[in-house]
C-alpha cells in the first residue's frame, strides 16, 4: 500500500528546519523594510505594504521563545494564507519543497518548550534531518490576539542595509492591476547558469536534492540519468541545450524540480531554487516575434524580477519535446 503524503515549504532557522503545508504559503521574498507597530507583542515584527495589501509579520523566533536574533539581509518573508488571512513570518532561508508522508512524522518530544510545542504538529524524519512540522493556522490564530504587548526588539540594522530593505519594501507596494488575483500567477523561480527562470508553481509537483544519479547508457547528453524518488525512479533532465544554453556539470548542490504534464514525468535538474513570487499577468512581456520558434515555443514571456529579467517557462510544452524523452526498448 502507499503512504499517504503531502507536500511541506521547507525552511531554516537558528539552525534548525522547519515546514508547512506548502498549500499554505502564498509567496516569498527577501526580507524587506518592516513597518512597527506600536503596544503590539514582542513576537510581531510589524506590518508590510503587499501590493496595496497591508499585512502583519511575526518574527517566529520570537513566537517559539528562542533568544531574538538580528535580522540580517538573506533573511527571508513567507506568507502564508488561511482562507483569505495572509501573514507574513522572517526566516532564515527558503529551502525546499518535499513530499512527506505521514508514517515519516512523529509526535513532537513531551520535553519541547510549551510554547513552541502549541504550534509544532510532529517532527519529521527526512533522510538524516529532524523537521519540525508547523501549523499554519494555530500561527495565524495566534496572530489575531494581541492582547499581550511588549516593549519591541531594538533595531540593530546598520544604516547600509536599511537602504536595501527600503528599496525591498518599495518593489513590494507595486499594485497588480485589474483582475489582481484571478489575473495573478504564482511562479518558482530557479537559477540556471546564473539566469532566472521562472516556473508556474501549478505545473510543480515538488523540489528535491540532486543525489545519486545512475547514468543511463547510450541516452543523449541531455538525460542525466535516473534518480530514486522514495522508491520509484526519476528520469532527470538537463533542458539548458533546450534554451539554447551552454551546459556544463551540475555541482552536489543542484536542485531537481519534478514536474508531470499529461502522463510524463520528470525531474528538471536547476542550479538552485531562488524564492516562489505572485505575479500579475499583466506584468508578463512577450518574446519579439523574431525569436527563434523553439524559444517562443517554450517561453510564455519574460517578467522584472530581483533587477533582471526573468524569462517564465512552458513546463508543459518542454516535457512534450519528443528530443527530451527517453524512449523504452
Amino acid at each position: 500500500m502507499k503512504e499517504s503524503a503531502n507536500l511541506y515549504f521547507v525552511f531554516s532557522l537558528k539552525n534548525s528546519l522547519y515546514a508547512i503545508d506548502a498549500l499554505a504559503v502564498n509567496m516569498t521574498f527577501s526580507l524587506p523594510a518592516i513597518r512597527h507597530m506600536e503596544n503590539a507583542p514582542a513576537y510581531i515584527a510589524g506590518v508590510i505594504n503587499l501590493r496595496g495589501s497591508i499585512i502583519p509579520v511575526i518574527d517566529l523566533n520570537i513566537l517559539l521563545g528562542k533568544t531574538p536574533q538580528a535580522r540580517n539581509l538573506s533573511d527571508a518573508v513567507l506568507v502564508m494564507q488561511n482562507e483569505q488571512t495572509l501573514l507574513g513570518m522572517i526566516v532564515n532561508e527558503v529551502l525546499d519543497v518535499i513530499s512527506i508522508s505521514n508514517e515519516q512524522i512523529d509526535l513532537p518530544p513531551q520535553h519541547e518548550e510549551q510554547q513552541s510545542a502549541s504550534f509544532v504538529l510532529g517532527m519529521a524524519r527526512v533522510d538524516e534531518q529532524i523537521i519540525s512540522i508547523l501549523d499554519h493556522r494555530r500561527l495565524i490564530a495566534r496572530e489575531l490576539n494581541l492582547q499581550e504587548c511588549s516593549d519591541p526588539t531594538p533595531d540593530t540594522t546598520s544604516a547600509s542595509d536599511r537602504v536595501v530593505l527600503h528599496k525591498r519594501a518599495a518593489e513590494l507596494i507595486r499594485k497588480i492591476e485589474a483582475g489582481s488575483e484571478a489575473d495573478s500567477l504564482q511562479l518558482a523561480v530557479v537559477i540556471l547558469g546564473q539566469e532566472y527562470f521562472g516556473m508556474d508553481i501549478r505545473n510543480v509537483n515538488e523540489f528535491t536534492k540532486i543525489k545519486n544519479i545512475i547514468p543511463l547508457p547510450n541516452c543523449p547528453q541531455h538525460v542525466l540519468g535516473n534518480m530514486n524518488l522514495r522508491g520509484s525512479i526519476l528520469t532527470i533532465i538537463d533542458i539548458r541545450n533546450t534554451l539554447g544554453m551552454h551546459s556544463e556539470n551540475f555541482t552536489h548542490q543542484a536542485k531537481i524540480v519534478v514536474s508531470s504534464a499529461d502522463d510524463i514525468l520528470a525531474g528538471i535538474a536547476v542550479d538552485d531554487i531562488d524564492d516562489i513570487v505572485q505575479i500579475s499577468q499583466s506584468e508578463v512581456v512577450p518574446l519579439p516575434a523574431s525569436a527563434h520558434p523553439d524559444v517562443l515555443r517554450y517561453v510564455m514571456g519574460t517578467v522584472h524580477y530581483n533587477q533582471k529579467a526573468m524569462t517564465i517557462l512552458n513546463l508543459p510544452e518542454i516535457l512534450k519535446n519528443k528530443d527530451l524523452v527517453v524512449n523504452e526498448r
